[in-house]
């Protein structure tokens, strides 16, 4: 290996960039296969994806309505099953066009969190 670790046998990786290249820390570092999947091993910091949900909830979800948007989503993190966060994933797109706790034009970018964050974290 070019970097000098031959044999790494990780448990996990975790990522502060949303755009980490999982496919390639799966071929460099776990199988060198490429059809491999990183299946369990990835994570992503709670720091980050706090940081994430301060971020996405000032700039696109209504004042009066942050600090429940930011309890739906605390709610949603603590869910134990993939049943249970579908759920809450149902509940939190239907709750903003409920409503009304979009800032206009918002849908796409809060789409695009969710949908991160939904499959990122299960």
């Amino acid at each position: 290996m070019k970097k000098g670790v031959t044999n790494p046998n990780f448990k996990g990786f975790m990522a502060d960039n949303a755009q980490a290249n999982w496919n390639d820390v799966c071929i460099v570092y776990v199988t060198r296969n490429p059809t491999v999947k990183l299946i369990n091993k990835e994570s992503t910091c709670l720091f980050h994806k706090i940081q994430s949900l301060n971020m996405h909830t000032k700039q696109l979800i209504v004042l009066k309505f942050q600090d429940r948007h930011k309890d739906f989503c605390y709610d949603y993190n603590k869910t134990k099953s993939l049943e249970e966060a579908n759920v809450y994933y149902a509940a939190i797109y239907s709750w903003w066009y409920s409503f009304g706790a979009i800032a206009d034009g918002a849908i796409h970018e809060l789409n695009n969190y969710l949908r991160f964050w939904h499959f990122r974290v299960r």
